[in-house]
């Protein structure tokens, strides 16, 4: 087959620890199946890091919390 031309695609996913997908053109059919899994490990990644987000966001709220009642133990 022709080798197929497509624009540059670069997908990483390091923070899961896996591999990171990169192609650029031109490229062959022997590439499209590591392409064709992209978007499932892309798919993960970000559903990682929302999960990631969401466990940071819950920590900040608790640090904010014990540092408000940290203050308002303070006596002056």
């Amino acid at each position: 087959m022709a080798k197929l031309i497509l624009p540059y695609l670069h997908v990483e996913l390091c923070k899961l620890d896996l591999v990171c997908v990169q192609a650029n053109p031109p490229y062959d059919e022997t590439d499209t199946l590591r392409l064709a899994s992209a978007p499932a490990l892309l798919s993960a990644s970000l559903s990682y890091n929302g999960k990631h987000n969401a466990e940071y966001e819950e920590g900040q709220s608790e640090i904010s919390d014990n540092a408000s009642r940290g203050t308002s133990d303070i006596k002056t």
